[in-house]
């Protein structure tokens, strides 16, 4: 069985929409996955209001319940304005029954459509989000499991006509960064 499930399995990653069958076998890639650390992402999200940008740290899923997810941002481009901006973050269970889903929106004064710096620092004592640096909110909850980022731009629709003048959909990153902490030296001589 790879990693993501087996064919016609609803096993997979990041399984938040039901009714979802792996259709193509892929094995397992793990590039960098962190039980802790830290990720900070600069961007500068879209501005057109049926689009969010989304930067999440989400479970590897070794195992099903290790499916938690860290959102560090959703930026909606209708939850902007030129001097003030919403910025919805904070934890998801999704299938993880050791957390609760606790997610909170913040009016910020800056304009999301401008590069800002959204990061997370994440232990064994729970979660940091900021902006900019300056701490957003803490979340008292522990994903002790390894974690992949994901940055991805969602557009949201309500079944009118599309104008391909509108497209592409774009947001802009300007760097991303991670951090994990040092191994203990276990071999102290």
């Amino acid at each position: 069985m790879d990693h993501i499930g087996s064919v016609g399995s609803a096993d997979g990653q990041h399984r938040h929409t039901d009714g979802l069958r792996v259709r193509t076998a892929v094995p397992e890639r793990r590039l960098w996955a962190p039980h802790a650390g830290a990720v900070e992402v600069t961007a500068a999200a879209s501005s057109d209001p049926s689009c969010m940008l989304g930067i999440w740290l989400v479970g590897f899923e070794d195992r099903p319940d290790e499916s938690g997810e860290i959102c560090i941002a959703e930026l909606f481009g209708d939850f902007r304005g030129r001097d003030r901006s919403t910025v919805r973050s904070g934890v998801k269970a999704h299938h993880d029954p050791r957390l609760v889903t606790d997610m909170r929106d913040t009016e910020l004064p800056i304009d999301i459509a401008d590069f800002h710096s959204y990061s997370a620092r994440w232990d064994a004592e729970g979660i940091r989000i900021l902006v900019d640096d300056q701490l957003l909110r803490e979340v008292p909850q522990v994903l002790d499991y390894p974690l992949q980022l994901m940055i991805d731009l969602f557009e949201f629709r309500s079944g009118e006509e599309i104008d391909p003048a509108g497209y592409p959909k774009a947001a802009r990153i300007r760097a991303v960064r991670g951090y994990e902490p040092d191994e203990p030296d276990n071999n102290p001589g």
